[in-house]
């Protein structure tokens, strides 16, 4: 037989429900903590991600050749493509 059908007031002895509140704060604590955590990567993958996606391309610029990153070309550039390099 079950101990709580033998003694139902085993549930409403006082202090009984500080277990259960423990338990939930430490989900919480456990779900916070990930959250944060996940958060950190994520950040760190898209600063990543952007300096992965920041490529040095040659340009031509007034007739002079510079060589500057994907996220400074305007409209009016000449990109110089050569073998082997990535089109912006």
């Amino acid at each position: 037989v079950p101990a709580n059908l033998t003694n139902p007031n085993e549930y409403t002895k006082p202090g009984s429900y500080i277990e259960g509140i423990v338990i939930v704060i430490a989900v919480l604590i456990v779900a916070f903590v990930t959250a944060g955590n996940d958060y950190s990567k994520e950040r760190q993958f898209r600063s990543l991600n952007d300096v992965k996606n920041d490529i040095r391309v040659k340009v031509v610029r007034g007739g002079d050749e510079h060589q500057v990153a994907t996220y400074v070309i305007v409209d009016g550039v000449i990109v110089m493509l050569e073998s082997g390099a990535k089109i912006p």
